[in-house]
């Protein structure tokens, strides 16, 4: 029966779950980059621009690549990435120990009633499993996840689709049965590649990105009191805020139409 639907919810991590990357990720990497005594520095919008590159040290290869100019020595480079993103996820997990990453506004919210509602919670990132650990130990303590699929379980990042695929195969679920949750355009790549029905939570960065080839892109979570924004809905869905029942919507039409 279509209203039976989703018998699972599958959320990305970095900037959906979490506000992690303006106020986690770049400021690790800042850090990083001071303890090596490198000259460089990512402000809120030239970490926007990085940020289009999946993974930390593809994103450092790509940007340390083009300073030739800076005086940097780009012979050794690639032990230097190595390092610097030890570094960068070593600062990182320290900052999510301390409870300084918190989870977006309304997003607790949605997991306690789908966990309530008896639908499987996953999660699917291509970040560092012992700091995703950490984060849902300490911010979403309260919500079971099925299913945890990180970096360390998957040889490509996304816009690549295998973090989905090894998602669904662990869930068991046909592709009608699972909603993702996602923030970015790489993220809605990956899980459109596995042909999963898609809604775009988009934050700081993201909502500058092309996101429609989501099935549903607002602004935020939301809640009874704090109505989203739709940026595109082209099945209609028209929802005040994310909730189960907007998904099922989502679904029955997919399902119907």
């Amino acid at each position: 029966m279509p209203g039976d639907f989703p018998k699972a919810v599958v959320f990305d991590v970095d900037g959906t779950l979490v506000d992690s990357e303006r106020d986690g990720h770049r400021i690790a990497f800042n850090l990083a980059f001071e303890e090596f005594d490198l000259p460089f520095y990512w402000d809120e919008e030239q970490y926007g621009y990085w940020l289009g590159i999946s993974g930390g040290k593809s994103r450092l290869r790509a940007f340390l690549s083009h300073q030739a100019n800076s005086g940097f020595d780009q012979k050794d480079y690639e032990n230097l990435i190595i390092d610097l993103h030890n570094k960068k996820t070593e600062i990182f997990q320290d900052l999510v120990s301390k409870g300084s990453i918190k989870a977006r506004f309304g997003v607790l919210r949605l997991l306690e009633e789908l966990q309530n509602n008896g639908i499987d919670l996953a999660i699917a990132t291509t970040g560092s499993r012992s700091w995703v650990e950490e984060l849902l130990a300490k911010e979403f303590k309260s919500i079971d996840f099925k299913v945890i699929v990180t970096g360390q379980d998957v040889k490509q990042t996304k816009p690549d689709p295998q973090v989905y695929r090894q998602v669904k195969q662990l869930l068991d679920l046909s592709i009608d049965q699972i909603i993702v949750i996602e923030d970015s355009a790489i993220g809605i790549q990956a899980s459109k590649a596995v042909q999963l029905s898609t809604i775009a939570v988009a934050n700081f960065y993201t909502i500058k990105e092309n996101l429609t080839q989501a099935d549903l892109v607002v602004d935020g979570f939301g809640d009874m009191l704090n109505k989203v924004s739709v940026l595109y809905d082209p099945l209609g869905i028209n929802p005040n805020f994310i909730n189960l029942d907007c998904m099922k919507k989502l679904l029955n039409f997919k399902l119907t139409n």
